[in-house]
This record gives C-alpha cells, structure tokens and sequence, in this order.
C-alpha cells in the first residue's frame, strides 16, 4: 500500500533522529539493544527539538543535560518508536529486507497506552530448554556462545555491553569487588546513555563458573577482548550472535516475545521479587528510572557494595549447576 505524505515526513523525521543518535545502519542489521538505545535517547530530547533551525540530535541533548531543560514527552517519544516500527514493517512488505520481528515492536512507553505484546521474561523450563540443549551444550566454555547468555542472564547487561568487553580494561576489582566496567571506549564506541556507564559487580556463580579464570587467560594471550572471535559487522561486535542466536530460538519453538534481551528481563523480573531498592536495582542495569535526573544521581552515587548485594542476591530460575559437571573446563 502507498505510504502517505504526513505518514512519510513521519517516517523521515524518526530515521534522521535514529541516524544521529546511533548512527548509520542497514535497516536489516539494526538490532533490539539498538532501538532500546533510541528509545532511551530520544526522552532525553529538549521539548523543543524539531521546532525552528534544525539542532543534530546529541548536540541537542548535550545542551538539554547543561541547562536542565524540559525534556519530549513520553508521548512524543513514543510516536517516533511507532514511525520506526512501522518503517520496518513496510520494508518488509516490500521485500527490500528480510522478513523478522521489528526492533522497534513492544518497547514501554509508560503513560501511554501500553502494547498487549511486551518483550518476556524467560520462565524456568524454557532455561532448561535452552541451557541443555544440545545446540548449546556443543559449544567450548571458552566461547561468546557458551558466555553471553550467562553473563546478561546474571547481570542484566545488554548484548553489546557484553561483547565489548575487554580483559585488560573493563574488569577490575573495586574495593574487593570484581566488577564489569561498562565505559567509553578509545574506539568510539559509547554505551549511549548517562545511566549505561557504570560497574556492574560480577555475580558469585559466574565467578564459580570460570569467568576470572577466562579474563586471566585473556590477558595472557593479549587479547583485546573477552571474546576474540565475535567479527565486527555494521559496527556492532553483537551483530552475528544475535542473528545466530535468533535462529536458535527459533528453532527451540519460540516466537517474537522472547529474544535474547529477555535474559536481561529475568534478571529484572527475579529482582523484583527482593527487597531492594528500584534506584539500586536501576543503577545496576543502566536504567535511569522514573525521573531522568534523579535517576542519573543515583546511578552515579550508588557505592558498589551496595550494588554487589543486589546482584548476589539474584538466583537463576534454573539451577546451573550441572554446567561444570562435563564440558570442556576453563
């Protein structure tokens, strides 16, 4: 069906704002981390932007952070997550990409009508499926595919946070605790958000599991990465494992709901059974919370005592345990 013209402005004005908040990608490659990153970004947006001469969007926000200017509203921000969603979709009728759930779908919007269809948490026997499948259990301990789910599933991280690791610089200890150092990087690459750099304590059980005895042999070898194998592709280190991961799913039987960012909703789902507090639990997982600049205090002050608590403080739904009763070891 032809696009209409107030539909098609709509459609320009949120891919201009998508290209300068997170840069140029294929539409094909942009992945769900990445429209969280936009979701995230543009409510920090002054409530001005798009009206008189044109400011790039970080300049925008850049200034909107100095003078603590009235931010988009939340409605605002939503109706240009839609036009992105709804973007994908017509490329997708259109065939001019391939035919895959749309990033953009089933992002909140607090305030606004929220969609019947959000991202899902993973249930106990659906770990089971994953964990011991034989997919999964075919691969080294020293691998990104063996990693990744592990780590976002004990930390929250987001898939790219994770990939980016490197041995030497972003795992340190911090009074005592070995933690996640989630920073800017000399190679441009930027966790986005105020609230995404932070130190994200490393949850007992990875430990137990041989993450310090990977990060030893890492930095024996001089490697620049956690996990050297992962090709870097439209920018992204994450790119290929969250196609490969996608198809994996897929495979075990599930649908759109549930992708590898709903390791990052478990943890916030078991978190919530606790008795911390929502700005500790926001400061772990890169969520500025409810207020923006109040979240951002937070984030910045809480020590990281207080955040290695909430994070030994999450339990799996599936007990892990059996993982280093076979394999090939650390």
């Amino acid at each position: 069906a032809p696009v209409d013209p107030h539909s098609a402005r709509q459609y320009g004005v949120a891919a201009r704002l998508f290209s300068e908040i997170i840069g140029d990608r294929r539409f094909g490659d942009i992945t769900y981390e990445d429209a969280e990153s936009f979701r995230d970004q543009i409510l920090r947006l002054p409530k001005s932007h798009g009206k008189g001469r044109h400011v790039h969007a970080l300049e925008a926000i850049r200034k909107a952070d100095a003078e603590g200017a009235g931010r988009l509203s939340m409605k605002t921000a939503k109706r240009h997550n839609t036009a992105m969603n709804r973007y994908w979709d017509w490329l997708v009728f259109k065939e001019l990409i391939p035919r895959s759930p749309s990033p953009f779908a089933d992002h909140k919007f607090p305030g606004t009508k929220s969609s019947s269809r959000d991202r899902e948490a993973w249930t106990a026997e659906q770990l089971e499926h994953i964990f011991k499948s034989g997919d999964y259990l075919a691969h080294p301990r020293d691998e990104a595919t063996h990693w990744l789910p592990l780590i976002s599933l004990h930390s929250g991280m987001r898939l790219e946070e994770i990939c980016r690791l490197r041995p030497a610089e972003d795992i340190e200890r911090i009074n005592g605790v070995a933690c996640f150092v989630i920073q800017k990087h000399p190679d441009g690459w930027d966790p986005k958000t105020e609230a995404g750099e932070r130190k994200v304590p490393i949850h007992p059980w990875l430990i137990e599991h041989g993450l310090l005895k990977l990060v030893e042999r890492r930095r024996a070898e001089r490697a620049t990465r956690l996990f050297p194998e992962l090709p870097l592709q439209t920018g992204k280190l994450g790119a290929q494992f969250s196609r490969e991961f996608s198809r994996f799913k897929i495979a075990l039987g599930y649908g759109p709901k549930l992708v590898f960012h709903s390791f990052r909703h478990t943890f916030r789902t078991e978190l919530e059974n606790t008795e911390h507090k929502d700005a500790h639990v926001n400061a772990v997982m890169g969520h500025e919370g409810g207020n923006r600049g109040e979240g951002r205090t937070y984030v910045k002050g809480v020590s990281v005592t207080v955040l290695a608590k909430v994070i030994k403080s999450f339990r799996s739904p599936l007990a892990l345990d059996y993982l280093d009763n076979g394999g090939t070891p650390v």
